[in-house]
């Protein structure tokens, strides 16, 4: 980023102290694009797969969908250069590969191309004189062509300029994820742990193949390519694997790690769990592209025998659940950050569970947070600290919440550690959890409880523990405070500083954050007094963090996190 991006971002977003206090911007976090264009994805961004990342060695773009109709271009540094759109139609077996001066894209069984190097906007349109259904591209063109393989099993090079097709043989397996022509020049079928050999058309049956390459205990790889002299696949847990040209381990895991197959603690990067492709950049470097359209740079360190991630380049299309501690480490959408890292840095730690909604964390203290989540349909309690191997989740089918969870607070009841989940509608949820519990930190359901207002509340949108003793929720553009009233809440005060409707809280060493979307802004209050210590101007500010100096807001319609500090 320039000495004058950096400068305009200050200009716009550096708040004046309006108390005690100063919000000074220290960074972006997770958006790869400059202040003035920041990396953006379309709708359903979390819900639509990644195309897998192709890259143009002649211009040095990077190439990757990002959510629905959306095709976005980058530079190598991370900028935003074009965005593209495509049909809004997709599936799992969506895929994309260069080859020539064209991108094809295979998009819900039908076959799409894009001139490499468009204009900005430019439409992807579907290939002239192409008919049927596709399932697999070949990994890599050859000759101005690439392979593709028909639903009905049939095999057929593709020339995307002319639209042109010739038969170029079959295959009998139905499961075959990946295919491309191997470092020997040669065509192979994959599908997941058994690759074949197409020789004459027909694949080859011998002693020699189909060969199985994976063992039985090992996850099997998906969207199988050939990239120099390796062989490289991707797996769950953000796992990537790479063989020699005869399928031979070469070592085998090179980033994260399946399960089922290692002994012992392996990092892994969620962000390219279940990755749709890879290009190479340059011998040694690689480009990954996750399930979701994130793509990062990685390197080949021989030393290790495995890939380093050192750029990450996307944005953010929503922050997950946010938490920062008190040594300023963030995270937001599985991910953790170090409050030093860079806009492009791949995240320090990164897990691989999903959050139901963006509610920012609980915290226990300073550094022990309260987390939601949820994987393959089922709550997750995730507690404990933001470091390696000391967040724990587990998932557990009796833990009820309600319907839409909009905040939570944790604290200190009857000699016990509850977590008050509360709903959209004032419906708060009370359970007993154990946070430092690698096993079972959740303990069990309390049942409903009521917060007791003194006039009807219409929708709750945050709520926060200021201290021990005080709850605070946001409901109605106000900021309503409540004491214990036995196992209940009761309101005791109610305030609002001009704010808009959308509230989001966070609290820390007595001081309230609140996140005024309407009014574009942050503030910093004392918790007693209501009077304002710091304000900073951020454009729809949504979920804030905040612990001790370190306040961190996702920026809604830049799809990025802002690093404020509180300087008394």
């Amino acid at each position: 980023m320039t000495g004058k991006q950096w400068m305009l971002l200050a200009l716009a977003l550096a708040g004046a102290g309006a108390g005690a206090a100063t919000l000074r911007l220290e960074g972006i976090q997770a958006n790869s694009g400059t202040v003035e264009q920041p990396v953006l994805y379309g709708p359903d961004a979390l819900k639509v797969n990644a195309l897998g990342v192709a890259f143009d060695p002649e211009s040095g773009i990077l190439y990757e969908r990002a959510g629905s109709g959306v095709l976005n271009a980058y530079r190598l540094d991370g900028r935003l250069v074009a965005t593209y759109q495509l049909p809004t139609q997709t599936d799992h077996l969506d895929r994309m590969v260069r080859c020539g001066d064209y991108l094809v894209l295979l998009l819900r069984g039908q076959l799409h191309r894009l001139k490499v190097g468009a204009p900005d906007k430019t439409v992807a349109e579907k290939i002239p004189g192409v008919t049927g259904e596709f399932s697999v591209l070949s990994g890599s063109a050859r000759g101005g062509k690439l392979a593709v393989l028909g639903k009905d099993r049939q095999l057929w090079l593709l020339d995307p300029a002319s639209g042109k097709t010739e038969l170029f043989g079959k295959t009998d397996n139905p499961r075959i994820s990946g295919m491309d022509w191997g470092p020997d020049g040669k065509f192979y079928l994959v599908d997941g742990k058994t690759a074949s050999r197409l020789e004459n058309g027909k694949e080859l049956r011998n002693d020699e193949w189909p060969k199985t390459f994976i063992g039985r205990r090992e996850a099997g790889v998906n969207r199988a390519q050939a990239l120099g002299k390796y062989w490289f696949g991707s797996a769950g847990h953000g796992t990537i694997k790479r063989f020699d040209a005869d399928f031979e381990p070469a070592p085998g895991v090179v980033q994260g790690g399946a399960s089922g197959h290692f002994i012992g603690y392996v990092p892994c990067n969620y962000e390219i769990e279940s990755g749709r492709g890879m290009a190479e950049i340059r011998p040694g470097l690689y480009a990954i592209s996750g399930l979701r359209g994130v793509i990062q740079l990685a390197e080949w360190r021989p030393e290790l025998k495995q890939l380093k991630l050192v750029r990450r380049i996307g944005g953010l299309p929503t922050p997950g659940t946010l938490a920062v501690d008190s040594k300023g480490r963030i995270f937001a959408e599985r991910n953790i950050w170090n409050w030093e890292d860079e806009a492009l840095a791949p995240a320090w730690l990164s897990l691989v569970w999903n959050a139901p909604t963006p509610v920012s964390a609980a915290y226990v203290d300073p550094d022990t947070v309260v987390m939601l989540a949820t994987r393959h349909g089922q709550n997750f309690l995730v507690t404990g600290k933001l470091a390696e191997q000391e967040l724990y989740a587990n998932g557990f089918r009796e833990m009820k919440l309600p319907r839409e969870v909009v905040g939570v607070a944790a604290y200190r009841q009857n000699n016990r550690n509850v977590l008050l989940t509360l709903g959209s509608d004032g419906q708060a949820l009370l359970h007993e959890v154990a946070p430092t519990d690698r096993r079972n930190n959740w303990r069990k359901n309390l049942g409903e409880i009521q917060l007791q207002t003194s006039r009807p509340v219409k929708t709750y949108t945050s709520c926060a523990m200021l201290d021990p003793e005080t709850l605070v929720a946001a409901a109605d553009g106000q900021v309503i405070f409540f004491g214990r009233d036995g196992q209940n809440w009761k309101e005791s005060a109610r305030w609002s500083d001009s704010f808009g409707p959308e509230l989001k809280l966070a609290a820390s060493n007595g001081r309230l954050l609140v996140s005024d979307r309407e009014n574009n802004r942050v503030a910093v209050y004392d918790g007693k007094s209501k009077s304002k210590l710091a304000e900073a101007g951020v454009n729809q500010p949504g979920h804030a963090a905040f612990n001790g100096p370190f306040v961190v807001v996702y920026e809604i319609p830049a799809q990025r996190l802002l690093k404020l500090k509180l300087e008394d």
